[in-house]
């Protein structure tokens, strides 16, 4: 059963399954991110067993320890990581050396689908800066709108709400 850690969340995926944090690969490190300063990769990548699953793209974001971005600035941050994941993984599949991140990579493009998850925990009490919540339906329907075109699913999930195949703790 992988486990992968995110801040301090952990992410339980089912037996079989394969996950792992593409900012890990050591192709990212070494020399996907000289592209640029800007790149930035999603946090966890996952791939249910069987030719016919979807591949997935799971964004983190923890705000019970502070919030740093609006909703507009959030979405735009999660659409550019997105395309600089979908960037590494096309890059991966051609000039990475390490055969496991190839392989990976080969598998994520071999899939029919793509599907997207924004993991989101906010606080139970608001701060003064941040008095109201980032509603997860409005966030959801801009990511919708703005994914459309590669993602044939978005959905926003917390602890609390959670249907997807993987629990979090």
């Amino acid at each position: 059963m992988p486990v992968v850690n995110e801040g301090h969340l952990q992410f339980n995926f089912p037996a079989g399954w394969e996950a792992g944090k593409p900012d890990d690969w050591r192709y990212y490190r070494d020399k996907y991110i000289k592209l640029s300063d800007k790149i930035k990769c999603i946090d966890i990548l996952a791939f249910p067993p069987g030719s016919r699953e979807p591949v997935w793209m799971i964004e983190v974001k923890d705000y019970r320890v502070g919030r740093e971005k609006l909703t507009c600035e959030l979405v735009e941050d999660i659409v550019s990581k997105v395309k600089d994941s979908l960037g590494l993984i096309m890059s991966c599949c051609w000039q990475n050396e390490h055969r496991n991140e190839r392989a990976l990579s080969k598998k994520a493009v071999a899939k029919k689908e793509m599907r997207f998850v924004l993991h989101m925990e906010q606080p139970k009490h608001h701060s003064r800066l941040f008095k109201e919540p980032i509603d997860p339906a409005d966030i959801r329907d801009k990511l919708r709108k703005r994914l459309r075109h590669v993602a044939q699913s978005v959905q926003v999930e917390s602890k609390s709400k959670n249907n997807v195949p993987w629990t979090v703790t």
